[in-house]
């Protein structure tokens, strides 16, 4: 009986020698040798092509960016009031700090937070600031 090669998975009874027409790791996975079924490229990274066999064939999720485990391409873009450095595994991976707000997708790094606007207040993870509650002043990054 033949062994199962990189990038390929050979089910349990499998009596054939595996090719990779048929038997080619999915995409968002991968096969070391002899493995009877594919293993998921961890969160943070994905996996577009078949038939590859290390988890280092997995490619990093760009900055901006995240993916969940198995993924065949990126899962989607960081949330407002977030940031996602290369890597991240959630849309909320960083939230802005308090004093700072972020209304867009898809930001890298915390100086994409702006400062929080005079007349309004930003907790952490603020995607617009909050408008100053009535009887009280709010100065320029104010959480």
């Amino acid at each position: 009986a033949g062994r199962c090669f990189n990038g390929t998975f050979c089910p349990t009874g499998m009596t054939r020698a595996p090719d990779l027409t048929r038997d080619a790791c999915p995409s968002g996975s991968y096969c070391p040798i002899a493995i009877a079924s594919p293993l998921n490229c961890p969160a943070g990274t994905y996996n577009p092509f078949t038939g590859f066999g290390r988890v280092e064939d997995c490619l990093e999720t760009p900055a901006g960016y995240y993916t969940i485990a198995g993924s065949s391409n990126i899962t989607g873009l960081c949330s407002p009031g977030y940031y996602c450095p290369a890597g991240s595994t959630t849309s909320m991976a960083r939230s802005c700090p308090a004093t700072t707000y972020n209304p867009y997708y898809g930001r890298m790094e915390v100086s994409e937070c702006a400062l929080c606007v005079s007349g309004g207040y930003c907790p952490e993870a603020s995607s617009q600031p909050s408008v100053c509650p009535r009887g009280y002043y709010c100065i320029t990054g104010v959480s």
